[in-house]
C-alpha cells in the first residue's frame, strides 16, 4: 500500500491532532507520536489476522494516513475505505 490515505480539513494542526487521538481511541487504535505530534506511528490489532501498522501525518488543512503493513486477508480497498470513511466523518469532510 503505497499511496496515503489523504482528507482534507479546516482546523487548526493541534485540532486535528486531538481529534484524530480521539478516533484512534474510539476504534482502539494506538498512535504513537513522533517529537511533535503532528506525525507518528499507527497500529490496529485485527485478532488472530494480525495488525495494520503506518504511519500518520497532520497538516495544516490535511491529514494523511500511510499503511506500510496490514493482514494479507484484508484487502487494500476494504483497509482505504474502512479509513477513509472513518476519517471523513471524524474530520467532515
Amino acid at each position: 500500500m503505497n499511496e496515503p490515505i489523504a482528507i482534507e480539513h479546516a482546523l487548526e494542526p493541534q485540532q486535528a491532532v486531538e481529534r484524530l487521538a480521539e478516533l484512534a481511541r474510539r476504534h482502539d487504535v494506538t498512535l504513537t507520536p513522533g517529537p511533535d505530534a503532528t506525525a507518528g506511528q499507527l497500529e490496529k490489532a485485527m485478532g488472530f489476522l494480525g495488525s495494520v501498522r503506518g504511519r500518520y501525518r497532520v497538516e495544516t488543512g490535511r491529514v494523511e494516513i500511510l499503511v506500510e503493513s496490514a493482514p494479507a486477508m484484508v484487502g487494500r480497498e476494504t483497509l482505504e475505505r474502512l479509513l477513509g470513511d472513518a476519517l471523513r466523518e471524524a474530520f467532515g469532510a
